[in-house]
């Protein structure tokens, strides 16, 4: 890597912005069962490791 060569690997994160993201999902889902996401869930179906609602509890 030419750029850790050239500056070396000490860097330090620096928070430059905070995004925020809503869910939504449809009446049918809440319905069906999943009234709460935590994190990791959503991290999962992001990932693509969910490949149905059941898995979450709904």
């Amino acid at each position: 890597m030419e750029g850790v060569e050239v500056y070396g690997d000490n860097f330090e994160p620096f928070p430059i912005a905070i995004d925020a993201v809503a869910i939504a999902i449809s009446s049918d889902v809440y319905e069906g069962g999943i009234k709460n996401l935590s994190r990791r869930q959503l991290l999962s179906m992001h990932n693509g490791d969910v490949d149905s609602w059941n898995e979450l509890g709904g």
